[in-house]
């Protein structure tokens, strides 16, 4: 913030004002929009123990548990902060959907591939 200027003017919340409404279900922070896609993310190693206990978003369900990994499904309107998280956990996390997240996921691994591969010789 820059050029602060302090008024007397006093603003004060609707009394109907709940910050929640600006979340869109998510705990990734506040952020609205109109299009909240569901995501499913597939987690392994210790990631797949870790996000059953910690809550991506209100509706995050567990879809599928098993001996090597656990599969999550939730809504946000945060797709680039979901992608990083999924980066966040690299080889143990991986989108399943929506699409573009997939896509997005994909291109970014394919580029550090290629960084990876002009830097090492």
């Amino acid at each position: 913030m820059t050029n602060i200027l302090i008024t007397k003017e006093i603003f004060e919340l609707p009394d109907n004002y709940d910050f929640n409404n600006y979340l869109a279900g998510g705990k990734l922070g506040a952020f609205k929009a109109d299009y909240t896609p569901t995501f499913v993310i597939k987690f392994t190693g210790y990631a797949k123990e870790w996000i059953k206990h910690h809550k991506w978003a209100e509706d995050q369900k567990i879809l599928n548990e098993n001996e090597e990994s656990t599969t999550i499904s939730f809504t946000s309107a945060q797709e680039e902060k979901v992608f990083e998280e999924v980066m966040k956990w690299g080889t143990q996390a991986e989108p399943l959907e929506p699409q573009s997240l997939v896509e997005y996921w994909k291109e970014e691994i394919t580029n550090l591939y290629k960084k990876i591969n002009t830097i090492v010789k």
